[in-house]
Order: C-alpha cells, then structure tokens, then sequence
C-alpha cells in the first residue's frame, strides 16, 4: 500500500482549499501545514503569524491511524489531543481508529478528512491563542548571551553561594528562588523580565557546575537550555521553569513540588563528587 501517495491524494485535497500544503513524511507520520496571518504573538511581537500542522500518523503496533494538531504557538493546549476523536471512535474513548484493508484505509482518510473540517480547524485556531506570560525571544538572546555575568549578578545580590559547601546550600538556592518567585508574582510580569532572565541564569549556571552541563540554543527550541555536552540526558530549560512557576503562582496561588527534580538531581550529583 502507498500511503504517502494515499494520504496526499485524500487528506491534501480536502486541506488544499483551507491553505494546507503537504510537508513531510517522518517514518509514521505525515505532516501538512499552512501559515495563518493576525496572529498576535508574545514570544516574538515582530510577527504576527502562526504555523499549523495537521498530522496523520499511524500506529506502530498495529493497523490504526489517527489524526493530531499542532501549532508553533506556546500556549496550555500544546501536546493535547482532540477530544472528540475518543467520542467519535467505535473503539472508544481512544484516538486510534482501525482499519483493515486498503479499501477500509482510503474510507478512514476520508472520515478523518471530514473530522479534520468539522472539528479540526477550529481546534487549531484555538492553540493558536498565544499565552501572554511567556519567555520571549529577547529575554532567550539576552539569557544566552550573558548567562555567566547575569549568574553572577544573581548569586551577589541574593547572597547565593554560586559553589555550595554542602547540601543544606542547594536547599536554600531553591527555597529562596520559590520565595522571591512568590514576592514577584505580585508584580506584572513586563516588570519582573529580567528577574527571571538572572534568576534563570543562576539555575543553569549551577546545572553546568553540578551536572557537567553547556549552554544551548537552537531556533526551534525558542528559549536556551543546558544539557550534557554529548547530548545525553534530558535538556532542562531554566527560562522556561522559573516563568512557568511564576504564572502558576500568579493565577492559582499554587507552590507545589516548585523545582523539586531540578533540586534533587542537583543534590546528588554534589553527593556524587
């Protein structure tokens, strides 16, 4: 069966009218994407326009396919799944419809089709919507570039020991960091950027000491990231976190378990050494 071939002839002509192109197959997926214009923008102000992706992806374990959405826009409905694919399915509640045969194969594209039109815009349209307390590009370029000095202004003002003598010194880097984070959320957030531009400095910096961890960042990344240099283990990024906590703490007044990976992992790797 050529399902590539399939998939574009079925899905692609029902989303070329909508401005969708086909993209890419990556082994069990292939991608369509459009750009939709007025899209107001948090990340980069400078642009006003969002990338959409409609995915057709098929199960590695068996003959099932489903449909997923993605955008290029950080907002809480990343990762998420159409829910009513689970009330749609035969199978219910999961996201996998099965097929059987090439024929059964070409009618399931055309029911997701309809779905996609039905349902699937307006879901996109939906992730679109950019959340407004976010890292931007310019606190990303100003944290990569300067994360050494910003660290150290951190540390110094806060009287952090940038090298702990024992444990009980991480623990207070991260009890402090949740309270300067509560007293900041009293603050909007265009006041307290570069806070949280130093403070997550500080948090990489020491991810480079303990952990043996650089600097990162990559275009599609959006914000900088410290990770081994061998690229193994898990990116940890501290703009990201520190922005996260913020406005959980701002909307829900919500502190718990703030850091605590990034703490014990911390903790043992001084332990370690």
């Amino acid at each position: 069966m050529k399902k590539t071939q399939i998939i574009k002839e079925i899905i692609g002509e029902k989303l070329g009218p909508f401005g969708f192109k086909y993209l890419k197959s990556d082994g069990i997926c292939w991608t369509f994407v459009r750009e939709v214009k007025g899209i107001k923008r948090y990340y980069d102000p400078e642009i006003d326009v969002a990338k959409q992706y409609i995915i057709i992806q098929e199960n590695r374990f068996g003959k099932m396919v489903t449909v997923r959405f993605r955008t290029d826009v950080a907002n809480a409905l990343v990762g998420s799944e159409l829910e009513v694919l689970r009330e749609l399915n035969p199978k219910r509640p999961i996201t996998w419809f099965e097929y059987s045969d090439e024929d059964d194969y070409k009618k399931l594209l055309l029911y997701l089709g309809e779905v996609i039109e039905k349902y699937g815009f307006d879901f996109l349209d939906q992730m679109s919507i950019e959340e407004e307390i976010t890292p931007t590009k310019s606190m990303s370029d100003k944290l990569y570039k300067n994360h050494k000095e910003l660290a150290d202004s951190f540390s110094s003002k806060y009287e952090l020991k940038s090298s702990p003598q024992n444990v009980s010194d991480i623990e207070e880097w991260f009890q402090k960091l949740s309270r300067l984070i509560k007293a900041a959320s009293e603050k909007p957030y265009e006041d307290v950027k570069d806070f949280f531009i130093e403070m997550a400095a500080f948090i990489g910096e020491r991810n480079c000491d303990l952990l043996g961890e650089k600097w990162f960042f990559k275009e599609e990344r959006k914000t900088p990231y410290t990770q081994r240099d061998n690229y193994q283990g898990m990116c940890f990024f501290p703009l990201n976190e520190v922005v996260a906590h913020y406005r959980e703490y701002k909307r829900n007044k919500n502190d718990s378990n703030w850091f605590y990976n990034e703490l014990t992992e911390l903790k043992e790797a001084f332990l370690k050494n």
